[in-house]
């Protein structure tokens, strides 16, 4: 029944449950952090926002831990400029490494950093919306399970391309150790982005609904290896709609509709 304000670092220890409630709103000040080596869940409706004007760090799910949030909202997170990951170095609001985590409803908006992170993690995300972050999503070793996913105006909407790998979701590899179990993608929507809507890099990803419009570069980028799978997709406004890159990997795309490119496909 009050407003919780994290200094530091805050862990939930292995072993240890942390549940918050219904209306919780935790202020973090520059750079604070929580970790969770045990679990946590969220019944939401909750907000995660920095106490100041400087942005706040992030919420980690390490080794063994496990997360699942409903109706939960972090804005102005992702500060650390010690705790980059990715490619576009910088920190994830939200991540999971050699965790899982699970999140239904809510979102990431207005963060200086990516809105998440996984790595060798399952994530599963369900009606979520990322809007200006530095990136959506950088997945890495990991399986993402997503549905109903709103990746909008990445990093910002001021159509500047900046050059900084600004992508709505970045894939690299599989989670090992399932079957090396590759992730899927369901009625989603990636919209207007300094970057690429999907970036695949020797992943196995399959797309099944989907709208992608607005992207400097390609609406969706394939490297490396392994397989992408396309189906009912709309691809609109990019520099080019797929291209499949370098590499030794199979683009399949079928039932789609890919309008208005510079470049339809490559």
């Amino acid at each position: 029944d009050e407003d919780i304000r994290i200094t530091g670092g805050a862990l939930v220890d292995a072993g240890a449950q942390l549940i918050l409630t219904p209306g919780t709103r935790v202020f973090l000040e520059e750079n604070a952090r929580l970790e969770v080596k045990g679990s946590m869940l969220v019944t939401g409706p909750a907000l995660f926002s920095q106490a100041e004007q400087t942005a706040w760090g992030g919420l980690v799910v390490s080794s063994g831990g496990s997360a699942e949030l409903h109706d939960t909202w972090f804005i102005g997170g992702g500060g650390d400029a010690s705790k980059t990951f990715g490619h576009s170095s910088s920190q994830p609001v939200v991540k999971a490494s050699s965790s899982s985590l699970t999140m239904r409803g809510g979102g990431v908006l207005d963060s200086p950093g990516k809105g998440f992170g996984a790595f060798k993690a399952s994530m599963t995300l369900e009606d979520v919306l990322i809007s200006r972050c530095d990136t959506g999503g950088e997945f890495v070793q990991s399986q993402l399970t997503a549905s109903k996913l709103h990746v909008l105006e990445i990093p910002d909407a001021d159509g500047v391309l900046e050059d900084d790998d600004n992508d709505a979701l970045y894939f690299v590899g599989v989670l090992n150790g399932q079957d090396n179990a590759g992730s899927s993608l369901s009625e989603i929507v990636l919209s207007l982005g300094e970057d690429d809507g999907i970036d695949h890099n020797d992943a196995d990803l399959e797309i099944d609904g989907a709208w992608i419009h607005g992207f400097a570069n390609e609406g969706i980028a394939a490297s490396g290896g392994r397989a992408l799978s396309v189906t009912n997709a709309f691809i609109s406004g990019c520099d080019q709609g797929v291209e499949a890159g370098y590499g030794d990997l199979s683009v399949h795309v079928s039932h789609t509709l890919i309008h208005n490119n510079r470049v339809g496909l490559r």
